[in-house]
């Protein structure tokens, strides 16, 4: 059974490498990975048609692959992945740099959430390296106020978002040490919801509400 005070290194889908990172950020248990809080957020919570996109934006969105190809440039040597994507409006092409594991991921035909930056060069409109998933997942990378973690070499933002995720849903018991009545009195939200907000907020009202919630906590504490 998972809890609040659970070790990390009971935890199957955290391997070993990534333990040893962990314990130099002093994240030990369960609790210490929901302390870790984001420092920023990303907005792609708003899915555009590819028509519309114009450089520069953020935004994600919703089509269906119908091409990836890879191969490695020769001045750099650098593994070069480029799909394009299709939705009711057009065509984008997708660009990613030395991440092999894409193209193992996405296959022609797939419905995928796309996220990130728009750019231009000579061709037309593209992303690159941006965050996809399978569009019949729920949001967690892709399609969202999408937070950004401290980060050290090996434990990227991706990490925490997929691990943060994963022990929410199996977590059942989040003991709150502060009484009912001072939240109610306050408008604060419990513990478990301002852990909801804060790693995976639907608005900035929730991130905002969280931040005060756990600004109140340093000082009850105190």
């Amino acid at each position: 059974m998972l809890t609040y005070d659970t070790p990390l290194s009971h935890i199957a889908t955290i391997k070993k490498l990534s333990l040893g990172k962990l314990e130099r950020l002093g994240i030990l248990t369960v609790a210490d990975m929901f302390a870790h809080f984001p420092h920023r957020y990303e907005d792609y919570s708003t899915i555009r048609q590819i028509d519309s996109l114009h450089p520069d934006e953020k935004c994600t969105i919703l089509g269906t692959v119908i091409s990836i190809e890879v191969e490695r440039t020769w001045k750099k040597k650098m593994l070069l992945t480029e799909a394009t994507i299709e939705d009711a409006s057009g065509r984008l092409r997708l660009i990613w740099f030395n991440q092999r594991f894409v193209a193992q991921t996405l296959k022609a035909g797939a419905v995928i959430r796309v996220s990130g930056k728009v750019t231009r060069d000579s061709q037309g409109l593209l992303m690159s390296n941006p965050a996809f998933e399978q569009a019949t997942r729920d949001a967690t990378h892709t399609g969202r106020l999408v937070p950004v973690y401290p980060e050290t070499a090996g434990l990227t933002s991706k990490f925490f978002r997929w691990q943060l995720a994963t022990l929410f849903q199996k977590l059942t018991n989040i003991p709150d040490p502060v009484p009912e009545e001072i939240l109610t009195r306050l408008h604060l939200p419990s513990l478990k919801q301002a852990l909801a907000y804060i790693h995976f907020p639907k608005n900035e009202k929730q991130t905002l509400l969280a931040r005060k919630r756990f600004a109140f906590d340093e000082m009850f504490f105190v």
